[in-house]
């Protein structure tokens, strides 16, 4: 918590008249050593000026600088430069503002600023039953938002009530538009699915929809905190409404309208296309060099969550970074011919399985799970994948989802913890390597060559390059 008392009193109304107080001011700072019945006190007097001003930054700069990128587009090869630009510099003001190498810097300002935009997503996400938040935005079901009860308050205990199985519910769950004349749906237009609505006047859709909704999602979060102020202060952009939407961890998805994919993000995982290994016998074999795994893996999964395919072993190309480079001189390019700038290749492998899409219960259970995971995929190459493969080697990924929340919900500090042993059944056969690990331990084997690095010979070493 930070804090700074900027006397109204002091108060200037432009930056000239807070130049002329600074120039023209006349106090100064005193100290003076006082010698008073045999014992000594230092005195210090501070005539600081401390008159100040405000400046509406929006006003002054950034309300420009989000015009102007408004009118390129991230989804024009040719606009989407210009774009990035005008957000890179954008964010850069914040950067400066909260920098204590700056001059204008106010790290009281920054905190204020990260608070009110933290506390809004809060209210944001929980109002609307919200999923996949990050930073400021969220996915959420236009008719399946929380309507709390009369003369009820939306409290964080309600909502982990709502959402545990068993629990009497204090809250009821429903339409966006509940008590108004707007029906949701879809009608094919153009041979595409278009998310419409239908009003009392008339039919409507794209922009002018997505306008409406964000409108009523700002009413709605006011009247589900009606005494928060924070909630009056933003403004909402829809960025598209979709049929379906497929989840994975905390912060990876893909929203669909109809067949047609909208948008696809999957942290860690660029979408690029990859050239994919797979082992042929002893030997490595190349698969294809359109390889994208982030997009593969949600594919599968929102088709098929309940036999979701295995990812494959894929090359991983990046620009080797000086700090990357210093960093791991000694163990990694000491002995290569690589340096800062080169574009390097690792080995990789996408995690079916993440554990930060679970609520737990403390830290140190958090802290136990994510320990045996590690250790299931150091030694096997996969965690917890392990116990729903299918017989046809694909994944049983909602039943696993589903099995760990009841085990972290239960209080198990372990996933082992909930198998139960039998003479007749050994657990120790449920363990069982990642079909492609072999593939993906002699891959960073040949890297290692490459590179000049240890030939990797044991299968102890499979953490992500």
């Amino acid at each position: 918590m930070t804090a700074t008392y900027y006397p109204k009193c002091e108060r200037v109304d432009s930056l000239e008249e807070l130049l002329d107080q600074r120039a023209n001011h006349t106090g100064k700072n005193t100290t003076n050593a006082v010698n008073q019945h045999k014992k000594s006190k230092i005195i210090k007097t501070e005539q600081e000026c401390y008159a100040w001003t405000s400046v509406n930054l929006g006003e002054l700069l950034v309300d420009e600088l989000l015009r102007l990128r408004n009118q390129y587009s991230k989804k024009i090869a040719s606009e989407k430069p210009w774009n990035s630009l005008y957000k890179l510099i954008i964010n850069t003001i914040y950067g400066i503002m909260v920098s204590p190498f700056f001059a204008i810097g106010n790290v009281v300002v920054g905190n204020n600023i990260t608070a009110r935009a933290r506390a809004m997503a809060w209210y944001m996400e929980k109002s609307l039953h919200g999923f996949q938040t990050i930073t400021d935005g969220c996915a959420f079901e236009l008719d399946n938002v929380i309507h709390k009860k009369l003369n009820r308050k939306l409290t964080a205990e309600a909502l982990v009530d709502a959402y545990t199985p068993g629990k009497t519910k204090t809250l009821n769950f429903g339409n966006l538009f509940k008590n108004q004349d707007v029906e949701l749906g879809t009608i094919q237009q153009d041979d595409e699915l278009t998310v419409v609505a239908k009003t009392e006047k008339r039919m409507i859709s794209g922009k002018e929809l997505e306008d409406l909704v964000a409108k009523q999602v700002a009413t709605h979060i006011q009247n589900t905190f009606p005494s928060v102020s924070v909630v009056n202060k933003f403004e909402f952009e829809i960025k598209s409404i979709c049929t379906s939407g497929t989840f994975h961890g905390s912060a990876n998805y893909k929203f669909q309208i109809g067949d047609e994919k909208v948008t696809t993000k999957m942290r860690s995982y660029r979408d690029n296309e990859c050239q994919a290994e797979t082992m042929n016998g002893d030997e490595l074999q190349s698969l294809t060099n359109e390889y994208l795994p982030s997009e593969t893996f949600l594919d599968s999964l929102h088709e098929t969550p309940y036999s979701v395919e295995r990812a494959k072993t894929y090359l991983f190309r990046k620009i080797l970074k000086p700090s990357e480079y210093k960093k791991n001189y000694l163990t990694s390019w000491k002995n290569s011919q690589a340096f800062p700038g080169y574009t390097v290749e690792s080995a990789r492998l996408l995690r079916e399985c993440s554990l930060s899409q679970f609520t737990f219960q403390t830290h140190d259970q958090m802290k136990s799970w994510e320990r045996e995971q590690k250790y299931l995929i150091n030694k096997y190459g996969q965690s917890y994948e392990t116990f729903f493969t299918n017989d046809d080697e694909t994944i049983n990924y909602q039943l696993m989802i589903d099995s760990i929340d009841t085990a972290i919900r239960a209080g198990n500090r372990n996933f082992k913890s909930t198998l139960k042993s039998s003479k007749a059944r050994n657990h120790a056969r449920d363990y069982e390597e990642h079909p492609e690990f072999q593939c993906l331990l002699m891959v960073r084997a040949n890297l290692d060559i490459r590179y000049g690095r240890k030939l990797v010979t044991g299968k102890n070493d499979s953490s992500e390059e």
